[in-house]
């Protein structure tokens, strides 16, 4: 008869190498760091917000006419109409800073802190024409600076420009 000593000894160590790989895993493959959340009421008030500039019908008439065909008293009149949307919803504690833009890539803010969380969102603006003109609407949210020496550091806040 033939001993089966070296299957068992061959079997145990299969065993040991999962297991220490195993548990290897789960403490070595651990997220360093846990992205955070959207506080809720930042989250309440981008959701507001969507919602306002998406159903408010002068900001779309404005937004869905082509870039040659918007003067500059209009831009200036729908960068303010959705500057005060945001104004009225803007957590309290919170700075934004706002881009219409037109293509994706180029919707990028001047300034957002480094130092803090920044919670964007983006509202998508198309007109209910054939030929439509879609416009981007992205608003970055992040906490009041709450030193001078972080004030004196910012460029543009709490407006809504044109790209």
């Amino acid at each position: 008869m033939v001993s089966k000593k070296g299957y068992i000894k061959t079997l145990e160590a299969v065993i040991a190498i999962i297991i220490i790989v195993v548990i290897s895993y789960t403490l070595i493959a651990q997220p360093t760091e846990i992205p955070p959340d959207v506080p809720l009421i930042v989250k309440g008030a981008q959701n507001v917000i969507d919602q306002t500039i998406q159903l408010n019908e002068t900001i779309r008439t404005y937004l869905a006419k082509k870039d040659q065909d918007l003067s500059s008293e209009e831009k200036r009149t729908v960068q303010e109409h959705i500057g005060s949307i945001i104004d009225k919803q803007v957590p309290p504690g919170y700075d934004y800073t706002c881009l219409i833009c037109s293509k994706p890539g180029e919707c990028l803010a001047e300034y957002t802190p480094l130092d803090k969380s920044v919670y964007m969102t983006d509202v998508l603006v198309a007109s209910s024409e054939e030929q439509q003109n879609v416009r981007i609407v992205r608003i970055w949210f992040w906490r009041k600076p709450t030193t001078e020496q972080e004030q004196s550091k910012i460029i543009a806040y709490n407006s809504c420009t044109t790209k």
